[in-house]
């Protein structure tokens, strides 16, 4: 997958080759004209830059100059459009810095060969990427899943999520039960996982409570059992 930044002032060629290009499962972003794709460059990095030739204010010939005159986009792959078919405009392209030219109307397997052609040319850029070691503090995340709680005991926590989680797994949940109960949010350990059509159950059970905090929790459950005891006598 590239990521492609297609620039035309005709929102009809936009929206077909944003398709076509969507389709073959590249990422996707359209401007209507120079500076805004020069806004998009400012801000984000792209593998292949599809651009008109002609466009009111500033030419195609205008804005592949300027990108190719910033060492930043060096690497970047440029094609472009045209309805132009003379030689001295598919010469003026390539002096600035095209590496191919695409003449509409546009044939879909004709636009899609040529941009793998200047993928396989020019790849994708392989983006920095940094690891953390094990003992670094930046490796501490926090992953948010929308959770249900099913029940609570004296032992830990029963929840249904569309995720499974590894046995052994510690996590903490937040909870306004906790509050309700008076304790401090404590960790969790999963214990088990059991699939139920589109979800997953997850037992998950208290580490490190005190015999005060699970004395707590096993009071709390008694006083709310007690109170449904009640209501359906």
């Amino acid at each position: 997958m590239a990521k492609i930044l297609i620039v035309d002032d005709d929102t009809d060629i936009l929206k077909f080759t944003d398709a076509l290009l969507t389709q073959a499962e590249h990422e996707v972003k359209t401007a209507t004209d120079p500076i805004m794709a020069m806004d998009f460059l400012n801000n984000r990095q792209f593998d292949l830059i599809i651009t008109d030739a002609n466009m009111p204010h500033y030419t195609g010939f205008e804005l592949v100059k300027t990108i190719r005159s910033d060492i930043r986009y060096k690497n970047v792959g440029i094609a472009m459009l045209t309805g132009m078919r003379e030689k001295l405009s598919i010469e003026k392209a390539i002096k600035v810095g095209v590496d191919d030219y695409i003449v509409k109307p546009i044939d879909p397997l004709i636009f899609l060969r040529k941009i793998d052609n200047l993928l396989q040319k020019r790849p994708p850029q392989k983006k920095q990427e940094l690891a953390f070691s094990s003992i670094s503090a930046q490796t501490e995340a926090k992953l948010k899943l929308e959770t249900q709680l099913i029940s609570v005991s004296e032992d830990g926590l029963k929840i249904r999520t569309q995720f499974s989680l590894p046995l052994g797994c510690l996590m903490t949940i937040e909870s306004s039960l906790f509050h309700l109960i008076d304790i401090e949010t404590p960790p969790l350990k999963v214990l088990s996982c059991e699939k139920f059509e589109n979800e997953t159950q997850i037992t998950l059970g208290f580490v490190g409570l005190s015999e005060h905090e699970i004395e707590k929790v096993r009071s709390w459950v008694y006083k709310e059992l007690s109170k449904r005891k009640h209501k359906v006598s």
